[in-house]
């Protein structure tokens, strides 16, 4: 059996395969049959000529024609057509979006007084088409006997009184889309107002309530929350929320409590009292910060410290040390991963020891 293709040491793939394999020392190639079972073998073949030609492993596949699927698949769809009766019905006029695909030359209009899928199961009305609007006679039904008194009886072509399917398809200048849906056109009536036929407005509300429109509005709406959500958060004072910490954690009373007037309180035993006119008053000792060393003096895992501005977005690793001093309960001057941790917690809560760093950061992350 002759080889149906020889192809070189480094072929381009896919190969294609168009004749059956011939008998050996005859010419006989046979054309692949559409719907045929074929198998087909790959052999290897060395600079010699040698090759194992038994024992082969095989793939098999049906051909299929080509041409009977559809050439203008390439093309875009026709979007936007909008159909109505004019000139008294008359005449019908189709209009539609132009298409931007460089692969679009004209635009032809089928016709049909049935349902179609397929173009070629219509009329064709007009090729060729330059634009995006053509007004065209509509298709005639079936003749009907009208009795005239005058004229006697005669043939007339009814062709406004029944529904008329439409399509516009794009054209390349070879070829068109064959497969289509076209539009329906309700038959003229002079006394409907607007007419059955498909409208301006109609189209117009059918393009709006879309699936692609809705979801684009959606959007729209959601970037507009979070926009307004994101000038709240920023117009928030920082030092309203520290205030708001502070009360909280130390039992610092609120800002506006705070005055040069005398407050009652209960003097615990063991406190100096002040003698006034009225009552007893406390006096309460600002608590003494707590003395640490500098931050060259501790020493700590550099790795470990990393981590933690990692883990938990802090701005950089002097800043996580210089509060870490603070919760060096043993006092060995060697930040170890824990006290490291703690700090980091302390931070990121908004509560830290220390009272110089700058907090502004936890701004950022909110």
């Amino acid at each position: 059996m002759e080889p149906a293709a020889v192809l070189s040491r480094s072929p381009e793939l896919p190969a294609e395969v168009e004749m059956f394999s011939a008998t050996i020392n005859t010419d006989e190639y046979l054309p692949l049959s559409p719907g045929t079972l074929t198998w087909v073998a790959v052999v290897p073949v060395d600079s010699s000529g040698n090759a194992i030609y038994t024992d082969l492993e095989t793939s098999s596949r049906s051909p299929i024609d080509n041409s009977l699927l559809d050439p203008g698949l390439h093309l875009p769809e026709m979007t936007g057509i909008v159909l109505q009766w004019v000139d008294e019905g008359t005449q019908i006029k189709a209009d539609w979006e132009i298409q931007n695909d460089r692969n679009v030359r004209s635009y032809w209009i089928y016709s049909s007084l049935e349902p179609f899928e397929d173009t070629r199961e219509a009329i064709l009305v007009e090729s060729y088409v330059q634009g995006n609007s053509w007004t065209f006679e509509p298709i005639c039904g079936q003749p009907i006997d009208v009795v005239n008194e005058s004229d006697g009886a005669a043939n007339e072509t009814e062709c406004n009184d029944v529904p008329h399917y439409i399509a516009i398809v794009a054209h390349d200048g070879e070829v068109h889309r064959t497969g289509v849906t076209p539009r329906a056109l309700a038959p003229w009536d002079p006394a409907a107002l607007p007419n059955p036929g498909d409208t301006e407005d109609a189209a117009w509300w059918a393009d709006l309530f879309n699936a692609q429109t809705i979801v684009i509005l959606l959007l729209m709406i959601m970037i507009l929350v979070a926009l307004v959500a994101l000038m709240v958060v920023r117009r928030r004072d920082p030092a309203d929320e520290w205030a708001h910490l502070a009360q909280g954690t130390y039992g610092i009373p609120q800002q506006s409590a705070w005055d040069d007037s005398p407050s009652d309180v209960e003097v615990p035993p063991g406190l100096p009292v002040a003698s006034t006119d009225s009552k007893a008053r406390a006096v309460v000792e600002p608590p003494t910060p707590q003395q640490v060393a500098p931050v060259d003096e501790y020493s700590y895992s550099r790795q470990s410290a990393k981590d933690l501005v990692r883990d938990y977005s802090l701005p950089s690793e002097d800043f996580l040390v210089q509060e870490a001093r603070y919760h060096d309960d043993n006092k060995d001057q060697y930040l170890d991963p824990v006290e490291l941790k703690s700090a980091a917690e302390a931070l990121r809560s908004g509560e830290p020891k220390s009272d110089d760093l700058d907090m502004s950061f936890l701004d950022d992350l909110l």
